[in-house]
C-alpha cells in the first residue's frame, strides 16, 4: 500500500490565508513544507480520503489518475474535509465521461452534502453524479473496492466523526486525524486491528501541547502512539506520522520535527509518500 498525504493543514490552511501573525509570515517566507493544504489522503491510486475545498489543487499537484479513482471516504462533515460542490462538478454539463465512484461515510456526511447541494441549486441525488453511497458502521470490518475498512468513532466536535483502518494485500493503515484521545469504546474497537502505518492528529501542535479533546497537542500525540503500542495495535517498528496542523499551534515544520523525530514520529507534509 502507498499513502500520499495530499494535505496536512487544518481548516484555515497553513499559513492561514488572512492571518498576519509572525508564524504565518515566516511560513510564507519559508515555503516548501510550511505551505499546507487542507488535510486529505490518497491510498494507492484508487482511494481518496476526505475531499475538501483544496481537492483541485491537490489533484493537479499530486494526483493524475482520475480514471483510476474508485472510491471516496469521508471522516466527518466539517467543510474542510467535505466539500459537496467539488463533488457536484461531476454533473453533466461540467464533466463528460466521468467514471463511477463509490462513497463511504456516516449519515451526517450525506445529510450535510444534501443540504449544501440543494442550497446551491444542485441536485442532491448522488446517483446523478455517478456516485454510489455506502454507510460506514463503526466497529465493523466492511468491504470496499479491493479493500477492507473499519470505522472507529473519533473524539471530535462534528456529528458522527470517524477515523479509519484500511486493509489491503495484508497491510493496514490507520488514519486518525480530527480526533482527540479516543474514548474507551474506540480503543476497544481498534484493539481488534493491527496497523502497519498510523497517521495521527497533531492540530494543536506545540503551543497547546496538552490538548486532548477534539484535537491533539504534541504531548497527547505521543500518548496516543504509546497507547497504540500498549494495546498491540502497532509495534515499535510501525511508522507513525503526525498530521493535520493548525496555524494556531504556532509550529513550523522544522520545529515540529525537532519535537517529534526524537520520539520516533514523522511529521507529515503535503506530497509526502509512505509505502508499506
Amino acid at each position: 500500500m502507498k499513502l500520499t498525504i495530499l494535505g496536512s493543514a487544518a481548516a484555515e490552511c497553513c499559513p492561514s490565508l488572512w492571518c498576519n501573525c509572525d508564524n504565518c509570515r515566516q511560513a510564507w517566507k519559508n515555503g516548501g513544507k510550511d505551505i499546507r493544504r487542507r488535510t486529505s489522503y490518497l491510498i494507492d491510486d484508487d482511494t481518496w480520503i476526505d475531499f475538501g475545498p483544496d481537492s483541485f489543487f491537490q489533484a493537479v499537484s499530486f494526483f493524475h489518475g482520475w480514471p483510476k479513482l474508485k472510491q471516496l471516504f469521508f471522516t466527518h462533515c466539517h467543510f474542510d474535509h467535505t466539500a459537496p460542490m467539488e463533488i457536484y462538478w461531476r454533473h453533466r454539463g461540467f464533466a463528460a465521461n466521468v467514471d463511477p465512484v463509490d462513497m463511504y461515510a456516516m449519515p451526517a456526511v450525506y445529510d450535510y452534502m444534501s443540504r449544501i447541494l440543494l442550497a446551491n441549486g444542485g441536485q442532491d441525488n448522488l446517483a446523478d453524479l455517478g456516485i454510489t453511497p455506502h454507510t460506514a458502521e463503526p466497529g465493523k470490518l466492511q468491504s470496499a473496492h479491493n479493500m477492507e475498512y473499519m470505522a472507529i468513532p473519533a473524539n471530535h466536535g462534528a456529528p458522527e466523526s470517524i477515523n479509519f483502518f484500511f486493509r489491503r494485500s495484508g497491510k493496514t493503515i490507520l488514519i486518525a486525524n480530527d480526533t482527540g484521545f479516543w474514548k474507551e469504546e474506540s480503543w476497544s474497537m481498534a484493539s481488534a486491528m493491527k496497523a502497519d502505518l498510523a497517521v495521527l492528529d497533531g492540530t494543536c501542535a506545540l503551543k497547546y501541547c496538552d490538548n486532548r479533546n477534539g484535537h491533539m497537542g504534541c504531548n497527547v500525540v505521543v500518548e496516543f502512539r504509546d497507547e497504540l503500542l500498549k494495546r498491540n495495535i502497532i509495534t515499535d517498528k510501525t511508522p507513525v506520522i503526525v498530521n493535520h496542523f493548525s496555524h494556531n499551534g504556532i509550529s513550523l515544520h522544522a520545529e515540529l520535527e525537532k519535537f517529534f523525530l526524537p520520539r520516533s514520529i514523522m511529521v507529515g507534509y503535503d506530497g509526502m509518500i509512505q509505502e508499506i
